[in-house]
């Protein structure tokens, strides 16, 4: 566990102290163990540190969330874990937290590998469209796993993956029912309101900024799209793309092989 000011992060570590670190940002609703796949896979020769974001897993939920502040806790749990210089990897959430960072922190980064998130197309700036929370009532936590299957969330995702991602830390509330483990009604406030997130011109001005190699990686049938990720790759000072065959918006766990096939190359030559 790490502690910054009033919060304690709950931080997971795989691999040899003494190597190069490589920090990982799960995305909104994931947790620090739903990377272990990944994570183990580039442990025989990178540090590998992951962190419950705040509102997520076993780290405190403060029921306050946005851009700056979940930017703020990337520079404190790097520095509590004293991983020096390092190489970035987020997806979705913790891709745009990443790019955040970045921009901001230029001096700390090797590389950063950006999965399946970019900004909105230039120009547009859209309301967030509410989504669907998870319903009250349940009685068990595999039930958050069937009523994502309904959702359609969970196809070519392995049993464990499910297992991490989704009722990892699940809680039971009295009265209420199995939660998912991450402040769900608070991030979804956030999220609709705009508290969480700047203008679509302020996320492409901090792409543009950012100074170190960077990856962007889609999946085929993803969030972002060809197109977009492409346009992204394009406007960094340093960007590569990568397209993820067979795989939506959860590229790193329906087709880990090629996700491995595009970040590890990257990462050997620029972290």
């Amino acid at each position: 566990m790490a502690r910054l000011g009033r919060l304690t992060f709950h931080v997971v570590e795989w691999g040899d102290a003494r190597n190069v670190p490589v920090l990982l940002l799960h995305g909104r609703s994931g947790n620090a163990i739903s990377w272990q796949r990944l994570a183990a896979r580039l442990a025989d020769r990178y540090r590998v540190v992951a962190f419950d974001q705040r509102g997520h897993g076993l780290s405190d939920w403060p029921r306050r969330y946005t851009h700056r502040l979940l930017a703020e806790d990337v520079e404190g749990v790097a520095e509590a874990a004293g991983v020096g210089k390092f190489a970035l990897i987020g997806h979705s959430m913790g891709a745009a937290i990443a790019w955040t960072y970045a921009a901001r922190h230029p001096e700390s980064l090797n590389c950063l590998v950006l999965m399946d998130a970019t900004p909105d197309p230039p120009d547009e700036n859209e309301p967030y469209p509410a989504g669907p929370l998870t319903p009250s009532g349940l009685k068990a936590p595999e039930e958050i796993v069937a009523w994502a299957a309904t959702r359609g969330w969970t196809k070519g995702i392995g049993r464990q993956d499910l297992g991490r991602w989704l009722t990892r830390y699940a809680r039971l509330v009295p009265g209420e029912g199995y939660v998912r483990g991450f402040d769900e009604a608070a991030y979804e406030l956030a999220y609709v309101s705009g508290r969480m997130w700047p203008s679509t011109r302020t996320d492409w001005r901090a792409i543009s900024r950012i100074t170190c190699p960077t990856l962007v990686v889609v999946g085929e049938n993803g969030m972002v799209g060809r197109e977009l990720g492409e346009l992204t790759a394009q406007n960094l000072r340093h960007g590569a793309f990568a397209l993820i065959p067979g795989t939506g918006h959860l590229v790193h766990w329906q087709n880990l092989p090629a996700v491995l096939a595009a970040v590890r190359p990257f990462l050997d030559a620029h972290a």
